[in-house]
């Protein structure tokens, strides 16, 4: 599909929302030193979601968007981004879990795209962890992954903390990602191990559905692309100011 198949009233949202992205983006002010966690999900022998025929793998178009986002936010002075992963390598969650809490970051963003057949699957999914979503039976997986933060609570319930500004962050999130998509999704919650265990707010997000045609068209496009970074990177930036404030 070309741009030029598309009608004018399907344009205009996508160049209303990249120029408001960068808009606000400029106009963010981060008072103090913040650290940013970037999670490109899958990794090495874990392609994650996959569509061969279009030649996209979840793992790169995680890295991708990941090393993207790291860049354009280089030029912000106060803020320290760090990838849980800079290449195609395995990492298991708890992993990336403990890169993250012994960072000591203030936010956790972890990257995804989905593959889901069924119907209405299309467009961007942001989840966030609620408190129905800690169960006991999580404890006893917890130990097997990390003794080496005594000072944090049991990793099972590190989010509870920052469920509401988890929530927050999903919000944001959807809202500037779904005109990208022509989407009106809604938030969602799941007991997802990595943001269970992570000592920040935390989201994950997929940026579309690799089943898809039309969201399959906008992860190979290089304006889509940039304008999902730009969505990304004004809601950090909105996010991590008011944590600043």
């Amino acid at each position: 599909m070309a741009v030029s198949d598309l009608p004018v009233k399907r344009i205009l949202p996508l160049f209303y929302l990249l120029l408001s992205s960068f808009v606000l983006a400029q106009d963010q002010n981060i008072s103090r030193s913040v650290i940013l966690i970037i999670d490109a999900g899958h990794g090495g022998s874990d392609s994650g979601a996959k569509n061969p025929e279009a030649g996209l793998t979840e793992k790169d178009l995680a890295l991708g968007v990941a090393q993207r986002l790291e860049k354009s936010l280089r030029q912000e002075k106060k803020l320290t981004v760090i990838l849980t992963r800079t290449g195609d390598i395995d990492l298991p969650l708890y992993a990336r879990a403990e890169k993250a809490n012994k960072a000591k970051g203030h936010l956790l963003l972890s990257l995804h795209t989905a593959y889901d057949l069924r119907a209405d699957s299309a467009g961007p999914r942001v989840y966030f962890c609620s408190l129905e979503n800690f169960t006991a039976r999580l404890s006893a997986q917890v130990g097997s992954f990390s003794k080496s933060l005594p000072e944090l609570t049991p990793w099972d319930e590190s989010q509870i903390p920052f469920i509401n500004e988890s929530n927050d962050l999903a919000l944001l999130l959807q809202n500037r990602l779904n005109p990208i998509f022509l989407s009106d999704r809604s938030i969602q919650t799941s007991p997802l191990l990595l943001l269970q265990f992570s000592a920040m707010p935390a989201v994950l997000v997929e940026l579309g559905n690799l089943s898809d045609p039309a969201d399959v068209w906008r992860l190979k496009g290089a304006e889509a692309l940039e304008q999902m970074n730009q969505a990304l990177k004004s809601s950090v930036l909105e996010f991590l100011s008011s944590l600043t404030r």
